[in-house]
């Protein structure tokens, strides 16, 4: 497959998506429910993680998927960081925050793997917080 998604760590709170090559918007809607589908099954947020860095060009129709992707985005999927982008991702980011703020609220660019998975973590840390003052006495 073109796109694959897994979980990058045992705890299950970073899902990583890798688009490698060729790939169709057809392997797009089947990789997003597939990884929405893993988001609902733990009861936690997740940050979503999609790498480009070894992506072939991105289809013509791209621009289709934002309505889909904002209707059937998990719900404790708390952000998006996409890494390895190029000048035409980061136009296109830019044309769907006009066109669909609701997917792109949550979502941020990174140029490295690595740069996204601190982002991930400091992000998940964050969500931790507020869990944690509650608990305390």
């Amino acid at each position: 497959m073109p796109i694959t998604s897994e979980w990058y760590n045992a705890e299950k709170t970073i899902l990583y998506a890798r688009y490698d090559g060729h790939w169709t918007l057809e392997d797009y809607y089947h990789n997003y429910a597939t990884a929405a589908r893993m988001m609902r099954e733990v009861g936690h947020p997740v940050v979503a993680i999609t790498d480009f860095s070894t992506s072939g060009p991105i289809p013509p129709s791209f621009m289709t998927v934002g309505n889909y992707s904002d209707r059937t985005r998990a719900p404790n999927n708390i952000k998006v960081i996409v890494c390895g982008v190029n000048a035409y991702l980061r136009i296109l980011r830019d044309i769907f925050s006009r066109m669909f703020p609701g997917v792109m609220r949550d979502m941020i660019l990174t140029d490295t793997l690595e740069q996204a998975i601190r982002e991930a973590q400091r992000t998940l840390n964050e969500a931790a917080q507020p869990a944690r003052q509650g608990t305390e006495v």
